[in-house]
């Protein structure tokens, strides 16, 4: 699922006492893969020559990329019309990423399966998501501006084998769960007063991993395979009951499964730091017009603070 960009940008002229501007840039998405054996099939269990070289693969990848872009000026903004200062300005920008992101690769319960050579089943997640926001106002009198940013993620990476499920492999079952994050989250802010009024900005950047399903709802379009303590982001790779908690396992039925390897059973759950960046900032400021200040997300030449989304 990739969002190009959702932009938001409102204009004011001064010519009048009061000048106020503002918007609202709101995204919410819903990303899944899945990859399965579904409950009951049988793969290479016909008594059919299978060939020993043969790989049975299941592959789920489900890349999130989502950019919103609030206040800032470009060729699609309305370009405002100064006449002066305004005797009271201000306003505002709200700039959110509500994103839900899912990968699954699993064999199900009663699942039959046999391989010459090796069972895979990879499942991976990966989100990478910009939201940027900034307001400026100047006026003679009360001037106020804020912004404010929210981006929450919620992701569950799953490789599996039901407890149900028979799987044989002449050589190895490799199961590997992998999530890779990127998240920026900036918003600025900047109210300059001519000397006649209070002059405030405000500037709040918040940036939430994992949320319960009171935040974005529980209408996911895979089916809820797991009731552990885990709200919201998960990277597991197990053979077992996917819908129970980790911990004591649960009746089967009269039906208990069974995994044979060759050579090696291989769970990998990677959720590696060096794959995962969540940068979140805000900056706000506030003084006389004529001091001319700013508000600077980077130093000058400042290369290490650039990050490419």
């Amino acid at each position: 699922t990739k969002v190009g960009t959702a932009y938001a940008h409102a204009a004011t002229g001064s010519g009048s006492d009061t000048a106020l501007s503002g918007g609202v840039n709101y995204l919410e998405l819903y990303s899944a893969a899945a990859a399965s054996i579904a409950a009951g099939a049988k793969v290479n269990r016909r008594n059919l020559t299978s060939e020993t070289d043969q790989d049975v693969i299941l592959n789920a990848v489900s890349t999130l990329e989502a950019i919103v872009v609030s206040g800032l000026e470009s060729g699609l903004s309305l370009p405002a019309t100064p006449s002066g200062d305004a005797d009271k300005a201000g306003g505002g920008y709200f700039g959110g990423i509500f994103a839900e992101n899912y990968g699954r690769a699993y064999i199900d319960d009663r699942a039959s399966v046999f391989a010459g050579r090796d069972v895979k089943l990879d499942a991976v997640t990966r989100s990478k998501l910009l939201n940027v926001a900034k307001q400026g106002a100047t006026g003679d009198g009360l001037t106020i501006t804020g912004v404010f940013t929210v981006v929450t993620l919620d992701h569950e990476t799953l490789a599996f084998v039901e407890d149900r499920a028979f799987v044989d492999a002449g050589r190895d079952v490799l199961l590997t769960a992998q999530n890779e994050n990127l998240i920026v989250n900036v918003a600025g802010a900047q109210a300059l007063g001519g000397g006649g009024g209070d002059v405030v900005g405000i500037a709040v950047a918040a940036t939430v991993v994992g949320t319960d399903d009171g935040v974005l709802g529980s209408d996911e379009v895979l089916e809820d395979r797991s009731e552990s303590d885990v709200d919201g982001a998960g990277v597991r790779a197990f053979i077992g009951d996917s819908a129970r908690a980790f911990g004591p396992l649960g009746g089967t039925g009269g039906l208990v499964g069974k995994v044979t390897a060759g050579r090696d059973v291989k769970l990998t759950a990677t959720n590696d730091a060096a794959s995962n960046e969540i940068w979140t900032a805000a900056v706000a400021a506030a003084g006389s017009a004529g001091s001319q200040g700013s508000a600077n997300l980077s130093a000058a030449g400042d290369a290490a603070n650039n990050v490419d989304v």
